[in-house]
């Protein structure tokens, strides 16, 4: 029978997730083919390097050989294969993500624990959902654990999970692992421990993940995870930061008289990473400087919006009002964008007026420090000598050090072997192992090392020593 309250799980968990500045495919009472086709259209949407979200409610089987399905309407089941015939398998939903590149792929199961075999809502005991695997990079999340049933929660709006995770999914600073932690103890609070949400993890990022970031978040302990360069101070169309002048955008209504003094309230200044990386670093310091400059009074205030990126923060940016409250700081990354996301919700050129460069960070190349070359001279013969097994580590696509590195490969026509991290700590930990043979990136990630003597500095690309 139906059950009653997947469609609104669906559609309340879409409208937050909207407001949270995620691009969201809703379907809702799809049949088995449009369950499938819904699948290849998300997949599609999926660009490399993006969060990857994908929530089910309603009725999953374990079924055949103990593989998890989440089962379409219209159909009477009548016989367990009815279920792996007309069904999709969840492993799909997984490989699929896995094989889009997304750089995080979350699937949350807020589905039936108990066969509809004969048709029974979510309250029915059974056997429940078999145990997955996480691809690395991915967290599966279940309404409960298995063996045991979620609650339909027939007197409220939205069943029990879904109830508390839309809660936490708003709570600033919550970082991800943290809103399924607090969904957990509601979840056994509220069902005297009949239910107990579950998680399995194979995250690999050390930047943080936010649904809704903390708006004035204390740096934590330094980690290193986005790579700069230059960043750029950015804000929405047709705005003007000189106290005094207009500011006006036809979309939004809002403007700026001309003798009314800029500021009038709170500007928000978003870094589209994690607190403590080396953007967020430099924000503050701009933040503080821009107080100064604007006056005593005035109130600036840093939010951290990271994921994706950096396209979750510029997105947050793009669709803000162009009244000169909401600034974006970013690096390269929002140049390389576009050729790195497929279905960008924003664009880079147009939806952003561009109002100058803060700072100008030269990169360096360095090597581990037993290689055998202590300049560039040394390292194309070394490199020549190799025959194509040197190693050069990027601290991730379309970063700055990405980038050197390939300019680095294209100018001396070496033959390297390209080795991605998923952030610059990463890539430094292997450098310093001896793990990878040279890197290119900000000074400001390697000149502690190099003072130490545990990386040998090759070279600097700037035009000043």
């Amino acid at each position: 029978k139906p059950l009653a309250n997947p469609v609104n799980d669906a559609t309340d968990l879409a409208a937050a997730l909207r407001r949270l500045g995620f691009e969201v495919l809703e379907r809702q009472n799809r049949s088995a083919d449009e369950l499938r086709r819904d699948l290849a259209d998300f997949q599609d949407r999926l660009s490399p390097g993006a969060v990857g979200l994908f929530y089910f409610a309603g009725h999953g089987v374990q079924a055949g050989r103990g593989l998890n399905y989440l089962l379409p309407v219209g159909v009477d089941y009548k016989r367990e294969r009815d279920a792996e015939l007309y069904g999709l398998e969840a492993g799909t939903v997984l490989r699929r993500m896995e094989e889009s590149g997304a750089a995080l792929n979350l699937v949350i199961l807020d589905a039936c624990r108990d066969s509809p075999l004969p048709s029974e809502g979510r309250s029915t005991a059974g056997r429940g959902l078999g145990r997955m695997d996480a691809p690395s990079g991915s967290l599966i999340a279940f309404a409960t654990a298995p063996g045991s049933t979620a609650d339909e929660n027939v007197r409220g709006r939205n069943g029990l999970y879904t109830q508390h995770l839309l809660r936490a999914i708003e709570q600033p600073g919550l970082r991800l692992e943290d809103v399924f932690k607090r969904v957990r103890r509601a979840g056994e609070n509220d069902s005297n421990r009949r239910q107990s949400p579950e998680e399995v993890s194979k995250l690999t990022s050390e930047e943080p993940f936010y649904f809704r970031a903390p708006a004035t978040a204390a740096a934590p302990a330094p980690a290193v995870v986005d790579s700069p360069g230059v960043l750029v101070a950015v804000a929405p169309p047709r705005v003007s930061l000189e106290p005094g002048r207009t500011s006006a955008d036809a979309g939004s209504g809002l403007s700026v008289a001309p003798d009314m003094a800029y500021p009038q309230r709170p500007i928000t200044l978003v870094v589209p990473f994690a607190a403590g990386g080396p953007t967020d670093k430099v924000a503050r310091d701009f933040a503080d400087a821009l107080r100064s400059a604007l006056g005593a009074s005035s109130m600036v205030m840093v939010e951290n919006v990271g994921g994706a990126g950096g396209s979750l923060g510029a997105n947050r940016v793009a669709r803000a009002p162009a009244a000169g409250y909401t600034l974006l700081l970013t690096h390269i990354g929002m140049a390389t964008m576009p050729g790195l996301y497929r279905n960008l919700p924003f664009r880079p050129l147009d939806d952003f007026e561009y109002l100058g460069i803060v700072s100008d960070i030269p990169l360096a190349l360095v090597g581990r420090a037993s290689l055998p070359a202590s300049n560039t001279s040394d390292l194309v013969r070394w490199l020549q000598s190799q025959g194509g097994r040197a190693t050069l580590a990027n601290a991730g696509l379309g970063s700055a050090s990405h980038l050197c590195g390939l300019m680095l490969t294209d100018s001396l026509r070496a033959n390297l072997t390209a080795v991605p991290y998923k952030g610059t700590a990463p890539a430094m930990t292997d450098m310093l192992g001896g793990q990878v043979d040279v890197m290119c990136d900000l000074v400001t990630n390697t000149d502690g090392q190099l003072a130490a003597g545990k990386l040998k500095g090759l070279a600097l690309m700037s035009n000043q020593r």
